[in-house]
């Protein structure tokens, strides 16, 4: 018989995720995301965010697979933990429920057999810890996605693939890399922290991408056409209006980032450049303007 972890009798995983018992696959993985995106640490400061996301992962976890919910399913059908008076006990005294007469039987193969009514060879599952390290990858393996392999102290070296627009700050959830469980207990998981280095061009907001970008003093005062670089490697043509104050900032859209059919804008803040040496007929064309100015 299969082996089933001992959480699987305690926690109820849908109600976890707010899902109905025969949700389909497909409804459990949209409802896992919607949840995750709201109770991620990143995006979600409040204290309990990250207990949050740690509980709907694990359900998630679970549930996802259909050859692991359907043994989390046969599991909780064999009985769950209950706390309550039970027949001739005082109140709120903790007893057992079983929904079937062979629970017994699994639950010996469960906790190793050879025990004694219910005294488990080796004392309960233990789940094992949770980890938690940092990685510094570079901003375009940020963008594109990478792999990275990690070894750390007493545990196995592995593989950890980095996704695509993975945000500098993001938490990535490796299961099953943490500590090692006691007694079948299940291993527990490493998080990683990811921190993205800078890039010497460009700044990063979601799809959006921001850069500075020297223009003139004549063309940001009569206005005209300048070069700009964009993130795929091509220059583009952008557009100075007369007048353009220095910090300004222009956008050019749809020249950012793309994921999924979206596609980012591209932001240019505008810093004038005043020349630090003048030829004689510059300077005598600036004095000029100077008189016609005031």
């Amino acid at each position: 018989m299969d082996e089933f972890k001992r959480e699987w009798f305690e926690k109820d995983y849908y109600k976890t995720l707010g899902v109905s018992r025969t949700a389909s696959q497909k409804d459990i993985t949209k409802t896992y995301r919607k949840l995750a995106r709201k109770y991620h640490p990143d995006s979600n400061s409040s204290p309990q965010a990250e207990e949050k996301f740690k509980e709907i992962s694990a359900a998630y976890s679970v549930l996802k697979d259909k050859e692991t919910r359907s043994r989390y399913d046969e599991a909780q059908k064999l009985g769950t933990f209950q706390s309550g008076p039970g027949p001739g006990a005082g109140g709120g005294e903790a007893h057992f429920h079983f929904e079937t007469s062979d629970f017994s039987r699994s639950f010996g193969n469960l906790f190793g057999r050879g025990g004694r009514g219910f005294g488990f060879r080796g004392g309960l599952p233990q789940d094992g810890q949770d980890l938690r390290t940092e990685i510094n990858i570079s901003f375009e393996d940020a963008i594109s996605g990478t792999e990275v392999d990690l070894k750390l102290p007493g545990l196995s070296e592995f593989t950890l693939r980095v996704p695509p627009l993975v945000e500098d700050g993001a938490l990535i959830k490796a299961s099953g890399r943490g500590k090692a469980g006691a007694n079948r207990g299940s291993r527990g998981d490493l998080f990683v922290r990811v921190k993205v280095g800078k890039h010497p061009t460009f700044e990063r907001e979601g799809l959006n991408l921001r850069i500075k970008q020297e223009v003139s003093f004549v063309d940001a005062a009569l206005g005209g056409n300048i070069s700009v670089p964009t993130y795929d490697g091509d220059s583009v043509k952008m557009v100075i209006p007369p007048g353009t104050q220095s910090g300004s900032t222009l956008r050019l859209r749809k020249r950012g980032l793309e994921n999924n059919g979206s596609v980012g804008d591209q932001f240019v803040k505008v810093e004038v450049k005043v020349p630090t040496s003048l030829s004689r007929k510059q300077r005598k064309a600036l004095e000029t303007f100077a008189e016609e100015f005031k």
